[in-house]
């Protein structure tokens, strides 16, 4: 076993899930995590009664801890303050919770592209937040401008994508989300933030606090425009979001 990794040992003949169903055990088997993922278990009361109730075991490959011990084991994960306050990318990362998508669009300075839908089911039982947004044009005129609108009226959801884990690893996560790419907008919605590129640039965010939650049953769109471009008829620009489920 990884010195990055736990082991979480199901002592009984039920399946047994946590962390919302991203960490799953089969009746009697083992199921690896990231350490990244600890403060998550730690806060999941579904855990922490598994494992008062000695239904499981977890094993850091040195040792193996059960009852109260694994409590204990834990509460270090949690000196510096609950997960879900964090913005930090890697420990979302870890725990297998980050996803993102990337595309491309050729644009004129005219018009404002939809080129990405996030939807959040209203059964997923988790919020996604918006953690980086990037866009750049591939000439040195264009000016990128990067819009983040929540709830927009959509006529048509455009193409389905599959969100890319972050975790590269054959037991990561899938999404909970929808995604879509150029999608069909016939009003944008509330604005959430708008970002510009200098020309040439890119346009980035790297702050939770200044985008909205998406919890269940809501939807984010991203748009982009560019303009500057001087003789160009249009500039291909390539665009990135990368969000948190938890």
């Amino acid at each position: 076993m990884s010195n990055n990794t736990v082991s979480i040992i199901n002592q009984t003949t039920s399946a047994l899930s946590y962390v919302n169903s991203q960490v799953s055990v089969s009746s009697g088997s083992t199921t690896t995590v990231p350490y990244g993922l600890l403060p998550y278990l730690a806060l999941d009361p579904n855990f922490i009664s598994d494992a008062n109730g000695l239904r499981i075991i977890l094993s850091d490959g040195m040792n193996q801890y059960t009852g109260a011990a694994i409590t204990k084991y834990l509460s270090t994960w949690l000196a510096s303050g609950a997960p879900q306050n964090s913005s930090d990318p890697v420990t979302f990362t870890l725990a297998g919770m980050g996803f993102s998508t990337t595309g491309n669009a050729s644009l004129n300075n005219t018009t404002e592209t939809p080129v990405i839908l996030l939807a959040n089911p209203s059964n997923s039982g988790i919020n996604a937040r918006a953690m980086y947004f990037y866009a750049a044009p591939n000439s040195t005129q264009g000016i990128v401008t990067v819009n983040i609108y929540t709830n927009p009226t959509v006529s048509a959801n455009g193409t389905a994508v599959t969100p890319v884990n972050n975790l590269v690893s054959a037991s990561a996560p899938l999404s909970s989300m929808n995604l879509y790419g150029g999608p069909t907008i016939s009003a944008n919605g509330t604005k959430r933030l708008t970002v510009v590129t200098n020309a040439g640039a890119d346009a980035s965010l790297f702050n939770f606090a200044q985008t909205a939650i998406l919890a269940p049953g809501n939807t984010m769109l991203m748009t982009v425009t560019v303009g500057n471009i001087g003789l160009l008829s249009s500039v291909n620009t390539y665009f990135y979001l990368q969000w948190v489920e938890a």
